[in-house]
């Protein structure tokens, strides 16, 4: 119990800002800077934790090998990342792995995969809001249709005990159950900062 709200810090700072980056400057962003703040703040915390074993546990590593995610610990990570982020992830995907785990950890679901602006691929994402279908936005280019910018914002507004997702001028009723996911071919690519 000493330990806890450290841990959960260092697990959250993990999944909200190491995303991005490399292995080498995920551990220094670890090992360093979010260390260092929590010595100089006295937050206890496990000696040695490792963010990615206190969010997932081993049954679920292989699980998600079985579909298809490379086993390396970067995989991992961005794995972890991936499902315990509350907002929508951008893959940034050259060598194709995280759309094919994707493909398959969530066949099971009714993924809906498209690219943005193929045939009524506004309408489909409207229904998969309200059916809480993920849908997956392959080979996005660096030019992104704005009319997807409320979803990857979250434009989310509650009333009246009801959650809705503004989309394309409309208030849609938001499924719990919706993800969106989206995948970048592009080994670099240049994005604005809502993406």
């Amino acid at each position: 119990m000493i330990v806890i709200v450290g841990d959960v810090l260092m697990s959250a700072a993990f999944i909200s800002y190491s995303g991005p980056f490399t292995k080498v400057y995920r551990e220094w962003m670890m090992n360093q800077k979010f260390i260092d703040y929590f010595r100089k703040f006295s937050i206890p915390m496990t000696p040695d934790l490792n963010p990615v074993n206190m969010l997932v546990d081993e049954a679920t590593k292989a699980e998600w090998n079985n579909d298809g995610l490379p086993t390396d610990i970067v995989s991992i990570e961005n794995g972890t990342i991936l499902v315990n982020s509350e907002r929508y992830p951008l893959m940034i995907d050259p060598q194709l792995q995280g759309i094919t785990w994707i493909k398959e950890k969530l066949k099971a679901q009714g993924l809906i995969s498209m690219r943005i602006g193929s045939k009524n691929y506004v309408n489909k994402i409207e229904r998969a809001i309200e059916d809480g279908t993920p849908v997956l936005l392959e080979n996005m280019e660096e030019y992104i249709d704005p009319i997807i910018f409320p979803i990857i914002a979250r434009k989310i507004v509650k009333k009246g005990g009801k959650v809705f997702m503004e989309f394309g001028g409309k208030k849609l009723d938001l499924h719990p159950d919706f993800r969106l996911y989206m995948q970048s071919k592009m080994s670099n690519p240049n994005y604005p900062p809502e993406i």
